[in-house]
Parts: C-alpha cells; structure tokens; sequence
C-alpha cells in the first residue's frame, strides 16, 4: 500500500515540469517575435517607382548633330527640379552634357508629361554613337536610356518635293514663282539652280529661310500655242556630288483682252457745178464765180471702228473754209467808139462756216457709220458798178472735222481732228 502512494506522488511531480517548460518556451517566442515586428516597423519603406517611356530621334546637317528631340510616350509625369536628361557623343565627348527639363521647351515648361517633345539645338560634328539617358536625382535612378548610332554615307542631295505657284498650268504672260524642297543626308546642300524652257538658261535659286525651300520668280513666256515644257532642277551639295530632277510645267493661253475702239475717217470727195457766165464778146467768156445762190452740195464723212471694243458717245462736228479771189473784168474808158476793157483784181475773202454736228451715236466693233449732210458753197463775185463784168478765179475750200469717242474697253475718251483742201477750179471738181 505504501509503495503505490509512492509512485503517485512521483508521477504528479514530473507533470508540472514540463508545463512549465512549455510556458517558458512560449514567452520566449514572443519576445522574440515582439522584438522583431518593433524592428521592422522601423525600416523606412521603399521609394515609389516611376514608370515612364520615352522615344529619341536626331537631326543632322549633313556630318553635324544639330537637334536632339525626346518625346514622352506615356507614363508619369516628372519635374524640373529631380530630372536631369544626360547626353553623351562616341567620337567628341567634350561636348558631353546634362539639362533640365525647361531646357528642352520653349515655353519653359518644367513639368514633362506624356505627349510632350523635349527639344534642344546642338552644334556637334562628328558625334558617333550618341548615348541619352534620363536620370531622376530624387530616388537616384536611371529612368530610360537609349544609344542611337549614327552612319555616314556620301550620296548626293535628295528632291523631296518640288511645284510653282500658282500651280500649273501658268497663264502666258503671268508671273509665278518655282520652288523645291532639298535635303542631303550625307552633307548640306549648297546651291540649286532651275532650267526652264523659253524662260531661262539656267538660274541658281535663293533660300527661303523662313519656308525651308529654294525658291525663284520668273514671267510665264508668250508663246503662240499652249506649251509644256519640263523644267531641270539641279541641286549640288557640300561634298560636290550633284542630283537633278525633272519638273512639267504647262503655259496656256489667256483671255484675249479687246482692243480699246479705234476709229478711222474719210470722206469722198463730191462733185458739183459753180455758177458761170459771160457776156459773149470781147473774148473773155467762161468766167465763173461761185456765188451765193450756187445749190447745196450734198457729201458724206464715212467713219469705222477697226478696234476691238464699241465707240461709244461719238460726236462729229463739221465746218467749212471759203476762199473765193482772182482777176475780174469789166467795162471802162466809154466813149465814141465803145468801151475798153478794164481789168482788176480781188483778193479775195476766207470765211469759216460751221455746216454739221453728229449728235451722240455708237459703232460696234467691226462696225460703220455714214453721216450724210450738205453744205453751200460760198463765193464773192465781182463789184463792177453799172457795168457788166466777168470773173475769173481759183477757188480753195477746207473741209475741217473735228470728233471724240468713248472706248468702251477703258472708259477714255479720244478726240481727234481731220481736214481736207479742196480746190475749185473752173467747173469746180474737188481734187
């Protein structure tokens, strides 16, 4: 009995050793995790990333870098102040450099945001490789970086387009400018010059700094028919090496413009009989004066429009200039056997005498007109007193035509005068 309360006792006594060796575990876990979190808790956390993507392209003149552009795919935003945009060259690294973000904008923006192009002018021969890389100086990281290799070849200028303006066809006659966009991929262009048939032989242009073209003014030529004709455009670069390319160009014809009016004038020259007479002796018979009861003569002034537009408000005046003088014979010395016969002579008399006017008319192109009037001639006869007497004379007569018009191709108007000496004689022909 005893020994079996012994062995009780014993079992019970191991039992509560080993709780407590758990419980002693147990906190010691804790500790150490306790211990651990407070440790983690005091590590600063990561920096946030930035994600962004960029594309680069340069521009050359020939073997010089004169452009750098970087355009902002997408992604985040970045800033002036933590950007910082590194260039590097292969082949000349003195001209390495950094900038900023407001460097590269004209506006001098300095946030970069997708969409936006990041663009600055450089001067740099012979670069090689060109190595841009975007660096953020906030978290120290490098955010995009690309090599772009650059290859030299010697071929000559290349036409990328090339017209006139006004765009053919020209008008004959009219002015137009010829141009050409030009670029050398190994070089610089130095010069283009143009060919063109009936105009010129051979003419260098000049650049148009502001269009970014070679350009030259020229006058289309006048030429009988429509024409088409293909002009030579020869461009030469730096390195000597020339390209030429042919451009068609059409000349037409224009409108034909009327000529203004133009009007010509004459008259026929009428024919008619003074009045005459004489006595019958003394042999001095055929003797004429035109006198003042000598009958109107009828004539006519024919005018024609040779221009190419109507004459319009034509108005025509018309007169007259008499001149009647000569020897005139008469009866003196009377007496037991008759008279003698006595001779004289007149002067004679001019006189003007204003005869017709037209009024207002018109001729078309092309066109007539015939004015239809008359006129009396005019005479001084003898002054023998109470005896009869004869006269013999030349008789001059000036027809005087004065007339204006308005062209109606211009709206000037004209004036203009003609005349014609008319001489009588005798019977009295004009001649």
């Amino acid at each position: 009995m005893n020994s079996h309360f012994s062995k009780k006792k014993y079992r019970t006594h191991r039992a509560v050793s080993d709780i407590l060796g758990n419980i002693l575990i147990l906190a010691i876990t804790v500790t150490l995790f306790s211990t651990l979190f407070y440790w983690v808790s005091t590590i600063p956390p990561p920096p946030s990333s930035v994600k962004t993507d960029f594309n680069a392209n340069i521009v050359m003149s020939g073997t010089t870098l004169t452009t750098i552009e970087i355009t902002d795919l997408g992604g985040s935003a970045l800033y002036n102040s933590g950007t910082v945009v590194y260039i590097s060259y292969e082949n000349t690294p003195q001209y390495n450099n950094h900038y900023t973000i407001s460097d590269g904008f004209s506006s001098g923006a300095t946030t970069w945001t997708p969409g936006m192009m990041w663009s600055y002018t450089v001067d740099v021969p012979n670069p090689g490789a060109v190595t841009i890389s975007i660096i953020d100086t906030s978290k120290n990281i490098m955010l995009w970086s690309e090599q772009i290799i650059i290859g030299y070849t010697n071929i000559p200028p290349q036409f990328v387009s090339e017209g006139t303006t006004p765009a053919s066809p020209i008008t004959m006659g009219d002015g137009f400018v010829i141009w050409a966009k030009v670029t050398d991929p190994g070089a610089s262009v130095s010069s283009v010059s143009v060919y063109i048939p009936y105009v010129t032989g051979g003419t260098t242009l000049s650049w148009n700094q502001d269009l970014q073209l070679w350009e030259g003014s020229f006058t289309a030529p006048t030429l009988s028919t429509n024409t088409t004709v293909n002009a030579i455009f020869t461009a030469t670069g730096s390195n000597g090496l020339t390209s030429q390319i042919a451009f068609s160009i059409t000349f037409v014809l224009g409108p034909k413009a009327p000529t203004p009016a133009n009007l010509i004038i004459w008259s026929p020259p009428p024919t008619f009989q003074v009045t005459g007479w004489g006595d019958g002796y003394g042999g001095w018979g055929d003797v004429y004066w035109i006198g003042y009861n000598t009958a109107p003569i009828n004539t006519d002034i024919y005018m024609e429009n040779i221009g190419g537009s109507s004459a319009q408000n034509i108005n025509i005046n018309v007169w007259f200039k008499f001149y009647s003088g000569g020897y005139f014979y008469y009866q003196c010395n009377c007496g037991e056997f008759g008279c003698s016969t006595c001779t004289g002579y007149s002067n004679g008399v001019w006189k003007w005498v204003w005869y017709y006017g037209s009024g207002s008319t018109q001729i078309s192109p092309g066109g007539h007109s015939t004015y239809v009037f008359q006129f009396t001639p005019w005479g001084v006869g003898p002054d023998c007193g109470n005896a009869g007497c004869g006269y013999s004379y030349a008789s001059y007569i000036y027809m005087w035509v004065a007339y204006s018009y308005t062209s109606a191709n211009n709206g000037q108007t004209y004036y203009y005068n003609s005349g014609w000496q008319l001489v009588v004689e005798g019977a009295g022909v004009w001649y």
